[in-house]
């Protein structure tokens, strides 16, 4: 493993980062590369399954590019774990990794327990507002506060009428 960059580094709990690995290749047989991304144990004991990807290896040598999309659920500092194994189409080929001590590279992710805040201002309800808005509370990863300063009204419904409604000002 050359080398294993997760972007963003920092993110908020339960969103998404992404882990770029790149795993240089040289003088084995053909045959597959498998990359797996390892999360670290939980507080609580269970684990979560990792993700793996599978690379074509077909003889020749070069980096290849693998990418993986890893949810962080856990608050804290978290050290992801990259590791490459090679998986030969002839196991009797006497052409072995010789050095498998550089097939692991740890990632770290800081989670931010905290969500992000966001403030949503319009002057009057327009659709782009709800289309925003909608889309910014449904998000988990973020605290939406809005506010409107040209509320709407019901077209027959007087000044009187909507102060016993409790319609705001």
């Amino acid at each position: 493993v050359l080398s294993a960059k997760a972007t963003p580094p920092t993110v908020f709990k339960n969103a998404y980062t992404t882990v770029e690995t790149r795993v240089l290749v040289n003088n084995l047989p053909a045959g597959k590369v498998r990359v797996t991304l390892t999360y670290p144990d939980r507080p609580d004991g269970k684990k979560r399954d990792p993700l793996v990807e599978e690379i074509a290896h077909d003889g020749t040598s070069g980096p290849r590019l693998v990418t993986f999309v890893a949810k962080m659920e856990q608050p804290g500092t978290e050290t992801l774990t990259v590791t490459a194994e090679h998986i030969p189409d002839d196991p009797n080929d006497p052409r072995k990794d010789t050095r498998p001590e550089n097939n692991t590279r740890p990632v770290v992710v800081n989670v931010s327990p905290d969500k992000a805040k966001v403030l949503l201002v319009d002057g009057e309800i327009r659709w782009e507002f709800h289309y925003l808005h909608t889309a910014l509370v449904r998000d988990e990863t973020m605290e939406t506060t809005s506010v409107v300063f040209d509320q709407p009204r019901l077209p027959n419904v007087p000044e009187e009428g909507a102060r016993k409604m409790a319609l705001p000002e």
